[in-house]
């Protein structure tokens, strides 16, 4: 992990000066279920799905250990198929993003590709057996693009992993609410919601979702300005307020 940097990035609100979308809280909950993860041994690359020019990837980046990959997959040069502009990939701006603000590329993959062409095999030459531990999809903001790349998720992720679905309740994209709503009630779903807020809907796996829910309800509520429960699709949710970024 870059502690200097992700302090920087973080307390230091460099963050801030990168092009993107990433609030306060979203942080936030990023390094809470961070902390989780390592508090409970979890290893395994972390992935962000549509990174536009690296603002909530390079958190990922920053929180990555020494033998953890960092993968960035986005469309890149091939914007003609970004088809709702929910984002701008740019590969030049990532990598000047990343020395600038990370300072290191050697675990950090970038990967040109529409994920709406991915299978669950599709990454095995970069994840080499490994499943991912922090996952954002924040690719397409269709319902097509969200219910493909939430099947993607679940494909890829830890048993122990955690999905951020970017603009979750965000008007200006209703197909992501509509995505996730028709994954969760396909019987088949393999991901299951835990709680959302500032723009960011957490999930986890189906089978681990007793564990994760009893860690949200008795060690990261109590550190919330607010949260509220709420039903969604069947499973207990919360829309939660969460505490300034700390990185201690």
């Amino acid at each position: 992990m870059h502690k200097q940097a992700l302090s920087n990035y973080v307390e230091g609100e460099q963050h801030r000066l990168v092009e993107g979308w990433l609030g306060d809280g979203a942080i936030s909950l990023i390094l809470a279920a961070d902390r989780r993860q390592k508090a409970a041994g979890v290893r395994g690359p972390v992935l962000e799905i549509g990174v536009h020019h690296g603002r909530l990837f390079l958190l990922f980046a920053m929180l990555a250990r020494s033998d953890e990959k960092a993968l960035a997959l986005d469309l890149f040069e091939d914007q003609h198929l970004n088809i709702d502009w929910s984002g701008r990939g740019d590969r030049a701006a990532l990598w000047k993003n990343i020395d600038t603000y990370l300072g290191d590329r050697e675990r950090v993959i970038a990967i040109r590709a529409n994920s709406l062409d991915l299978g669950p095999n599709s990454l095995d030459e970069h994840l080499s057996g490994q499943k991912v531990r922090l996952l954002s999809v924040d690719g397409g903001h269709t319902r097509e693009h969200v219910l493909n790349d939430l099947a993607l998720a679940s494909a890829w992720l830890h048993a122990d992993g955690i999905v951020f679905v970017d603009d979750f309740y965000n008007a200006d994209w209703p197909g992501v609410n509509e995505g996730v709503v028709r994954y969760l009630t396909d019987p088949a779903h393999g991901l299951a919601p835990l709680c959302y807020g500032d723009n960011k809907l957490l999930m986890c796996k189906r089978e681990g979702w007793q564990s994760a829910n009893a860690w949200l309800t008795t060690e990261f509520l109590p550190t919330c300005a607010a949260y509220k429960k709420v039903a969604f699709c069947d499973y207990e949710t919360y829309h939660v307020t969460p505490p300034a970024p700390s990185t201690v």
